[in-house]
């Protein structure tokens, strides 16, 4: 985050105790610009407030004039406002990149720049990886941004309705309108209409084949005879009791 002021703001408009939050948001790491010109060493200046424990400079009020070069120190090397992604820390926590496939890996950083540390792990299959190293998250993808299958996401019958119309077929949306509307399925021939505004026909088209048939007997004849008897008799004698 950023607080910014302009030279023109007068401590008098915002009251101490805001400049003081500002100030331990600072100090806290936070980010402060100030845009000033001359009328910053005037009599309404920002560092006869909380905030000139957290500048860089004292305003003596003098206004000298030529060039100025500023160089960053090694702490202002790694902060956040003066160089691009870094760490203020000596040992950035470890780095552990997910494949598509969900496998993790780990991989050691290298350092560039002061606070500015690499790592490269080499990517073998399309897809999204993330990447994790302590607090810090970030996603990328290996392959196409936009592949055909994702430029038109919204769910039309325009695509199938061609092929559909064609074979005398018909386009379904189940549950268009917020309620889960199925089709009736019937059984219709080989000719004709196969869907209508409600139903949707399952073609009974007859294609198969017979390539081989083969039976086992569960029982031999002769002792199914002899067990049918059997059985008989056992019904006779109960029906004669």
């Amino acid at each position: 985050d950023l607080v910014i002021f302009d030279h023109e703001l007068r401590p008098s408009v915002l009251e101490e105790q805001y400049l003081d939050r500002v100030a331990r948001y600072v100090e806290r790491g936070g980010a402060l610009l100030i845009a000033a010109g001359p009328p910053y060493p005037g009599a309404y200046i920002l560092y006869n407030t909380p905030l000139g424990g957290v500048l860089p400079g004292r305003a003596t009020g003098e206004v000298v004039d030529g060039k100025f070069t500023p160089r960053l120190t090694e702490l202002g090397k790694r902060h956040s406002v003066t160089a691009t992604l870094h760490t203020m820390s000596d040992s950035p926590a470890a780095l552990s990149i997910e494949g598509p496939d969900g496998v993790k890996v780990e991989s050691p950083w290298s350092l560039v720049s002061p606070g500015n540390y690499r790592a490269a792990v080499p990517a073998k299959e399309l897809g999204l990886y993330r990447a994790t190293s302590g607090k810090l998250n970030a996603v990328t993808l290996r392959g196409p941004t936009h592949p055909r299958e994702y430029l038109d996401l919204r769910a039309t019958p325009d695509k199938l309705q061609p092929v559909a119309a064609a074979t005398l077929g018909g386009v379904f949306r189940l549950g268009a309108d917020g309620t889960p509307t199925v089709p009736r399925l019937d059984r219709v021939g080989e000719r004709g209409n196969a869907a209508g505004s409600d139903w949707m026909g399952l073609r009974q088209r007859g294609a198969y084949a017979v390539r081989a048939t083969d039976s086992t007997t569960l029982l031999p004849g002769v002792i199914g005879m002899l067990l049918a008897c059997a059985f008989l008799m056992l019904a006779w004698r109960r029906e004669g009791r």
